[in-house]
């Protein structure tokens, strides 16, 4: 059968089967050809296809909100730049003095802005001679002081970046002066002058927290006192982020400190 005359017998077919109101299916089954394929028509369940739209609405209405809170949440991040710091030099009684001052970078990569930040010092560690680290006991976390203002926390941090004031480094301007120290910019300055650190390699734990987005932590060293020769005299000072074997060793001495038992009841 040619294609036109099979197309007539097909349109003929429904048109007839249309009319009569059989089904088209039935007709289609006796009118086809031999050793032609039938032509079904399948019942569509508009129920089941109720059904299922309806379960898509609930799901849609239930994780729709939460989905968008979590794509345009805050995302902070902590960051050590050398170019955030400066150094100034004096003379105090007759002896040069330098100073540095150094900075942290709080960024936001989120969408929204961050509410009520803080930036804590958590944890403070020395290096022993053997080259682990060893928490520093009476370290108390106080939160740094942000740069160009006196407030220990920041209101609102709209998505992208601020400085934040990490410390200042205060040494004597010639080899062997002895009187090296970093101090923590904290916003409270205590009594105890726990946030002063001396001679020694340090690796500090910098918190930063808001209330409507995840926390995120930052571990530092710093090295105070004549440790590094690059040039005829050794470097009093220096910061950086911290090597994954530092991270290591903490996590070490992390576990390995004894936990405090509970007594029963």
């Amino acid at each position: 059968m040619k294609p036109k005359k099979r197309f007539r017998t097909y349109s003929a077919v429904l048109m007839t089967v249309w009319r009569k109101g059989k089904s088209p299916s039935a007709s289609l089954k006796i009118s086809q050809p031999a050793g032609m394929a039938c032509l079904y028509l399948p019942k569509i369940d508009w129920n089941a296809l109720g059904a299922i739209g309806t379960l898509l609405a609930v799901v849609v209405a239930l994780f729709q909100e939460p989905f968008r809170r979590w794509r345009n949440a805050p995302k902070l991040d902590i960051r050590w730049r050398h170019r955030d710091s400066d150094i100034c030099r004096s003379v105090v009684a007759n002896l040069p003095r330098i100073a540095t001052n150094v900075r942290i970078l709080v960024h936001n990569g989120g969408r929204k802005a961050a509410q009520h930040v803080d930036l804590l010092v958590t944890d403070l560690y020395r290096r022993q001679t053997d080259g682990s680290y060893e928490l520093v006991d009476g370290f108390i976390p106080t939160p740094l002081q942000w740069t160009h203002s006196d407030q220990g926390y920041c209101e609102h941090l709209p998505p992208g970046q601020r400085l934040c004031d990490l410390g200042v480094f205060e040494g004597d301007d010639l080899l062997g002066g002895g009187h090296d120290r970093f101090t923590f910019r904290t916003q409270i300055q205590p009594t105890s002058e726990y946030n002063i650190l001396h001679d020694g390699v340090f690796a500090v734990r910098i918190v930063a927290s808001a209330l409507n987005c995840k926390p995120a932590t930052e571990l530092i060293t710093i090295s105070v006192g004549p440790h590094i020769i690059v040039t005829p005299y050794p470097v009093p000072f220096s910061i950086s982020v911290a090597t994954r074997d530092v991270v290591k060793q903490i996590a070490r001495s992390e576990q390995a400190q004894p936990r405090l038992a509970i007594p029963e009841r």
